[in-house]
């Protein structure tokens, strides 16, 4: 059985999980957080079985403050970064969700599995 990423949540689905908080499937990263520290989580939740979501423009208290970069330019900043340091590089998607009047950007990190790879 082939694993899915997880969906991107609404609105009102990222409030939720701001309110419990970070887990394994979940990581918040304020405006600013360095694309290196991204993609290190990144890796870590493609060992996972079900990958993650990681919240740019959300603070580690799950306060949301939105995006300081547009979707093109965190993009640019991702990949290249994911292309640097992970091997095989990742392929991650990259959602824009409006919450609370603020763009916030969604990472959507696969389960490994699901790329038709095994974990190390």
């Amino acid at each position: 059985m082939k694993l899915q990423p997880l969906p991107v949540p609404t609105e009102n689905e990222i409030l939720d999980i701001c309110k419990h908080g970070e887990d394994q499937q979940y990581e918040f990263k304020a405006a600013g957080a360095e694309a290196r520290k991204i993609t290190r989580e990144i890796a870590a939740m493609l060992n996972t079985s079900k990958g993650g979501l990681i919240f740019y423009g959300i603070d580690d208290g799950g306060t949301v403050r939105g995006s300081d970069l547009s979707r093109q330019d965190f993009d640019r900043r991702l990949h290249n970064s994911i292309k640097n340091l992970v091997s095989p590089a990742a392929v991650v998607s990259l959602r824009a969700v409006a919450v609370l009047g603020n763009e916030v950007l969604v990472i959507i990190v696969p389960p490994l599995e699901s790329l038709g790879r095994v974990p190390i």
